[in-house]
């Protein structure tokens, strides 16, 4: 049978990430959109 796992250069640092570093990550993505995101929302529905 042929092995058709990606070598560990072939992967994107996310794609080996732990658990806990992904949530870190989209925590860290919901509190940039959060700020970046409602300014616009308040311009939009006064």
């Amino acid at each position: 049978m042929q092995d058709l796992s990606p070598r560990p250069g072939d992967l994107e640092p996310i794609e080996t990430a732990s658990v806990d570093e992904l949530r870190a990550l989209q925590l860290d993505r919901l509190k940039w959109s959060v700020r970046h995101g409602s300014p616009h929302r308040r311009r939009l529905h006064p």
